[in-house]
């Protein structure tokens, strides 16, 4: 491969990122592999998404966590009539959830957030619950926290709101208490992609979202107005995209998981130290077809 300045500046963040733990080891991470993977004619807009890749180390991941609880806290005592109220005062009468979807997996990142709010945030573990312990919680706390780390489509949200539980013999779901006045309802996560808010305020009206960090159209790596182009021919770079990617084992258009523009095709290039979402682009964790994938998902 033909060493270009562009390369070389790649190689120089490459070099310092990983120095200073921003991105992981080459045993997680493997720029070196993944830019094998493409074509001559391709490593323009190969280096072109490596450059715009945006990893969040535990440490960063933290942070958002805590920003979007702390957000959540903040509002409420404002709203309160209170701005000054302790975020003590309010912690006791709030149950935290995480959010699984139809088929809970020990993966989901819902169990590792449990964890961060605990470690991170000093929340008791007796506040933090799976959806259907904390559905029978209603009488006892005022305020239900649904926590995550991303948000995409919004789906695996509004599979938590709306799943039964059964308890005492009856069915319940969170969206059964929806309109009632003494309780509240909060979606806290680090990451949001505006679809999600907008298929969360629609199929969830009476939850409030507070994400540390909103993504627009611009950040959609296949979106005609993409920052990530700027000086680029962004038609090109999508087909472009799109050719590696049917290499890659992904040559559906059709918001699947299959999609090679990612799920919902929100065509992300981001990923946190415990995965990647599949709202991100295929080819940046693809395994099929011999692909070398940057970030394995896990």
């Amino acid at each position: 491969m033909q060493t270009s300045f562009k390369s070389i500046r790649l190689s120089e963040k490459d070099h310092h990122f990983r120095e200073f733990s921003v991105w992981p080891v080459f045993a997680e991470f493997n720029s070196e592999e993944w830019m094998a993977n493409f074509l001559p004619e391709e490593w323009d807009v190969a280096e072109r998404l490596l450059a715009n890749f945006a990893y969040f180390n535990e440490r960063m991941t933290d942070s958002l966590l805590e920003a979007s609880v702390n957000n959540f806290f903040t509002t409420i005592g404002q709203d309160s009539g209170n701005a000054d109220i302790l975020y003590n005062d309010l912690l006791p009468k709030t149950a935290f959830v995480i959010c699984e979807g139809e088929k809970p997996n020990p993966t989901d990142s819902g169990h590792i957030f449990a964890r961060k709010l605990r470690d991170r945030l000093g929340v008791p573990e007796t506040q933090i619950f799976r959806p259907g312990d904390a559905l029978s919680k209603m009488e006892i706390f005022h305020r239900f926290v649904f926590v995550d780390d991303f948000t995409g489509s919004g789906n695996q949200f509004i599979e938590t709101w709306n799943g039964n539980h059964i308890f005492n013999g009856t069915s319940y779901s969170f969206n059964d208490f929806a309109q009632r006045a003494d309780r509240s309802f909060a979606y806290c996560c680090c990451i949001a992609a505006k679809a999600a808010e907008t298929a969360i305020l629609k199929n969830a009206p009476t939850v409030r979202l507070f994400p540390a960090h909103q993504l627009e159209d611009r950040h959609n790596v296949t979106h005609p107005e993409s920052s990530v182009w700027a000086g680029f021919d962004a038609e090109a770079a999508r087909r472009t995209i799109q050719i590696a990617s049917a290499r890659a084992g992904y040559a559906a258009e059709d918001h699947s998981e299959d999609d090679w523009r990612g799920f919902h095709a929100l065509g992300l290039a981001l990923a946190f130290n415990h995965g990647i979402p599949d709202a991100c682009l295929p080819i940046f964790f693809s395994q099929r077809n011999g692909w070398k994938p940057l970030i394995e998902r896990s």
